[in-house]
This record gives C-alpha cells, structure tokens and sequence, in this order.
C-alpha cells in the first residue's frame, strides 16, 4: 500500500464532509454514536472470537509496509479484511431491522411521539449504512486490495 494511503483517505472523507456543508446541512448531524456503536462494536467482537489483538495489529501492518512477509502470512492478513467486511456489513444489516422493529413497535403501539421515534430510528438506519460504506471504502476495500497486490507480485 502506497505510504500516501493516509493523505488520500482523509481527502476521500474530506470530500464527503465538503458536500455536507456545500447542502448547507449540519456535519454534527453525521456524528450518531448508536449507529457507530451498532455497526463497529459487533464486528469488532465478533473479530475478536477469531483473531487475537496482535493479528488486528499485523493485518495491518501486512498492508502497510513493505516487509518480507511470507504467503501465508499476506494470505492470513487478506482472510482478516475479508471478515472484517462482511462482519461490518453484516452488523449493519442487522442494525437497519433492528431500527425497522423499533419503527415498527412504535408505530403499532400508536405512541403519540411515534413520528420523532420514527424519525431517530430512521437516521440511526441511514447513519449505519454511511458508516458501513466508508467502513468499506476507507479501509477494507483498499487493504484488501493493496495485500492481494503483494500476493500477486510475490506470486510472480
């Protein structure tokens, strides 16, 4: 991976951040921590049922660096953002029907502030599937990408 990976994510999420403020909209309204909450903390969990902190440190260092890194070890490294993803996404689907019950709940309870709940639970769903996206542009995607590359040229 390209040392200026930094410099180039942080444009990527600049860029987003530009277009919120050229709609004239809130920036802070992006910043939901049970969006954040739902999507990252059961995928980071449920990495930890497989990986050990140290190989959440090595994965990335694999993509990073240009290293001796063995086969196996790129291989090990390209299977942990390969999980990494689907558990993010995964973890964001189950965070958009868990907004869907709670629209639902209220709205079949007829609860006289359902439009408000509606309305949270709605950007809580929205918000979740912004963070899964960039979660996934930002770093697995180009991770990914950047390992099977070393793979490749080691492979010859």
């Amino acid at each position: 991976m390209k040392k200026s990976y930094i410099v180039y994510a942080v444009l990527t999420i600049g860029l987003f951040l530009l277009g919120v403020v050229i709609a004239k909209s809130n920036i802070m309204i992006m910043i939901d921590m049970p969006s954040l909450m739902l999507v990252l903390a059961p995928a980071i969990l449920m990495l930890l049922s497989h990986y050990r902190p140290r190989e959440f440190v090595n994965a990335f260092r694999m993509a990073m660096e240009k290293n001796d890194a063995s086969e196996h070890e790129l291989k090990n490294a390209l299977v942990f953002f390969s999980t990494a993803q689907k558990l993010v996404i995964a973890s964001t689907v189950a965070t958009v029907f868990l907004g869907i019950i709670m629209i639902l709940d209220n709205i079949g309870k007829g609860l006289t502030d359902s439009g408000k709940t509606v309305a949270w639970w709605m950007a809580v769903d929205v918000i979740a599937i912004l963070y899964a996206g960039l979660l996934t542009m930002v770093i697995t995607i180009p991770f990914k990408s950047a390992l099977q590359k070393r793979l490749n040229d080691l492979k010859g």
